[in-house]
């Protein structure tokens, strides 16, 4: 049995052993198996490298043909290496996707990372070459996009002129530069196909230059034909309305005004045919000049249509509103008057407030007077004079705005002095409560105060009263009585409240120290008819007394114990 428990164990350890080394053998080809797909990657994008489409543009780039033919061979030379590497490096792959090689662990591991190495190494000088030559290929294919680029530029550029130009200006001038620029267009393609570079650029430049300045000439026409066209519709309402003007009646505008405006219409008529000819003959610069001297002009006269139109509107279009308003005010004045003798009468002996409700008087008999003009000048049926309509307008308007500044400042002084009033009784009646609660805490503790405090109480309370019957009547001198008084009032409230409270204090002290001494009643018939006395004393609200000889009865009962070795409580 011992025999075959050895047997056992030994064949579980080899067992366990051979697990071991399979897995690490395992574990080891998996990994080559790795390493290999990624170094076939490497290859796979290597060998997808086209060196013509580099080689090839700087073949045509070259007018002569032996200017570019050592870069040539040198980029040859380089692709034949670089193709005779990957080559070479195919054949190693393929012998290391042989099973067996990847269970050679030392010498597989060995020689992959040197191919690795050699493929990175080819790589990068790839990437080298490729930056090297790029701006060449860059340069070669922009050739050609470029010319699509001004292709369709003159495309639009046709279209434009044959929808916006052509039909209204010089089609000649349009139709030769066209000509011109195609031509041009043939020179390119001419170049780019004889591979020709220096005469492509000096035809791109050409090119260049003339589309340019054609794109800016037609949108500079275009922009002022736009311009122009603008300005003659601005003129042409502008000269209905000086035409509307001129046929209202009355005094609307006088002759004087009249010729102003006719010679301001016939020198805007004169620039703006000038710009009209100048866009005919393409003189832009000419064009220019003249646009902004119109547009300077059609400013003034838009000005002075504008004026006269809001003087009429305020005086013929608006004048019924505001009759309507000013005669609205006038039957609301009745309620201002009545809220005038109001304040008057609360405020009559403030000079401020008399003097701002007389000035408001004043304004409202004159504001009166112009609506009473205003009214028999609109009434006229045959000949209304609109300067003296206006005149009247305005000087009613001023007439109000004054007005309503009074007004304001009256509100802003009645509020004010609404304030000092509130702040009046809001003291006057401070002060009431206070020796109102005095009284009450007087009469609910049945305290004996003195005579002079109780005089105090009631002289105050006469006070009060007496200014509160004066406020009725002089509001401005009771408020000034009692400012001057307040000092003295608060005064006499602390002194009386010092007198209540110290004699509540003594009270409450005496009754303390009777709880204390009463416990020492029935130790000496002495105590006993000292305490008798003082209960007397603080029943006649003697209480200054009483605490004095409470004080003294507890240091002679403090002594005595002390004598006799006691220990008080």
């Amino acid at each position: 049995m011992v025999v075959i428990a050895a047997l056992l164990g030994s064949l579980a350890v080899l067992a366990f052993l051979f697990y071991l080394w399979y897995l690490t053998i395992f574990i080891i080809v998996h990994k080559n198996q790795q390493y290999l797909e990624q170094t076939k990657a490497l290859y796979n994008k290597l060998k997808l490298s086209n060196f013509n489409s580099v080689i090839v543009p700087f073949q045509l780039l070259r007018s002569e043909k032996k200017a570019l033919e050592q870069p040539v061979k040198l980029l040859k030379s380089f692709q034949e290496s670089f193709n005779s590497e990957i080559n070479s490096a195919l054949e190693q792959l393929l012998v290391f996707s042989e099973p067996k090689a990847l269970y050679n662990c030392f010498w597989f591991n060995r020689n992959i990372k040197l191919l690795r190495k050699n493929l990175q190494g080819l790589h990068d000088k790839q990437q080298r070459y490729v930056k090297l030559t790029k701006n060449a290929i860059a340069y070669f294919d922009s050739s050609y996009d470029t010319l699509v680029f001004y292709r369709q530029a003159f495309c639009l550029l046709v279209s434009f002129i044959n929808d916006f130009l052509v039909h209204k200006y010089d089609s000649l001038f349009y139709l030769n530069i066209i000509n011109r620029i195609s031509l041009l267009f043939k020179d390119v393609e001419l170049h780019i196909k004889n591979k020709d570079v220096k005469q492509q650029n000096q035809a791109l430049n050409k090119l260049h230059n003339n589309l340019a300045q054609t794109i800016i000439t037609a949108s500079r026409q275009y922009f002022f034909d736009v311009k122009v066209g603008y300005l003659n519709y601005h003129f042409q309402i502008l000269s209905q309305k000086v035409t509307q003007l001129r046929s209202m009646k009355n005094k609307a505008i006088n002759s004087q005004e009249v010729a102003k405006f006719q010679e301001l219409i016939t020198n805007i008529g004169a620039t703006l045919a000038e710009c009209s000819q100048a866009l005919g003959n393409i003189n832009l610069a000419l064009c220019e000049q003249r646009i902004n001297q119109a547009k300077e002009q059609i400013d003034v006269l838009s000005n002075a249509v504008s004026v006269k139109e809001k003087a009429i509107s305020l005086v013929v279009s608006n004048v019924d509103s505001f009759l309507k308003s000013i005669n609205h005010y006038q039957q609301q004045n009745a309620l201002l008057q009545t809220l005038m003798k109001e304040i008057e009468l609360m405020f009559q002996n403030n000079l401020d407030t008399v003097n701002i409700i007389n000035q408001i008087n004043e304004h409202s008999l004159l504001i009166a007077q112009k609506t009473q003009l205003l009214n028999q000048e609109n009434a006229l049926t045959e000949f209304i004079d609109y300067e003296k309509l206006f005149r009247l307008m305005s000087e009613a308007m001023k007439l109000l705005d004054g007005l309503k500044n009074l007004l304001n400042e009256l509100f802003a002084l009645s509020a004010n002095k609404f304030d000092d009033y509130r702040f009046f009784v809001y003291t006057l009646d401070d002060f009431r409560f206070k020796f109102f609660q005095i009284e009450n805490l007087i009469a609910n503790e049945e305290l004996i105060i003195s005579e002079k405090t109780l005089k105090i109480i009631s002289q105050a309370k006469h006070q009060f009263d007496d200014i509160f019957t004066q406020a009725k009547n002089d509001y401005e001198g009771a408020f000034s009585y009692l400012n001057e008084k307040v000092r003295f009032f608060q005064n006499q409230l602390t002194h009386v409240i010092v007198d209540v409270v110290g004699l509540m204090n003594l009270r409450s002290m005496c009754k303390h120290t009777f709880i204390f001494a009463n416990k020492y009643r029935q130790e000496s018939p002495q105590i006993n008819e000292s305490l008798e006395t003082l209960t007397q004393f603080y029943q006649q609200q003697n209480y200054s007394e009483t605490l004095s000889g409470l004080i003294s009865l507890l240091g002679k009962i403090k002594s005595s114990a002390k004598q006799h070795h006691l220990d008080l409580n």
